[in-house]
């Protein structure tokens, strides 16, 4: 896969800045070819993001992840769980087929950035990530 997603030899790398407490989305298009041709079919697959202080470190936050057929990923961090987010941290996005079969088809570091305006009633009552 190419364009964002994985190659023969793991998942894309795709650090990710997030600033703390606001949404963060993006798209991602998965293809089975270098030219972007031939979508990867995702009818069947379950998609999971997660970030983590870590790899297989304290899950910090969670994305929504929406699949629009036949290849299109929608990643959306909300602003409750981009506030839960570390300084420094890792991230990916595994994909799980009905068969049992996991692939990452992204990956990479997370770097978070601390908010400065928090008077909004939304806002209020949110800590500094340490």
């Amino acid at each position: 896969m190419s364009n964002g997603t994985t190659s023969c030899c793991g998942p894309a790398s795709l650090p990710i800045c997030v600033y703390r407490g606001d949404t963060l989305r993006f798209r991602l298009r998965l293809w089975k070819d270098e030219a972007g041709t031939d979508p990867v079919d995702l009818a069947d697959a379950t998609p999971a993001a997660e970030i983590r202080s870590q790899p297989d470190g304290a899950l910090c936050a969670t994305f929504a992840v929406v699949t629009t057929l036949p290849n299109i990923l929608d990643l959306t961090l909300p602003a409750s769980e981009a506030a839960k987010c570390p300084k420094r941290g890792a991230w990916d996005l595994q994909l799980v087929w009905p068969g049992g079969d996991v692939r990452t088809v992204a990956a990479g570091p997370v770097t978070t950035r601390g908010d400065v305006t928090m008077t909004l009633p939304a806002l209020r009552g949110r800590e500094a990530v340490q």
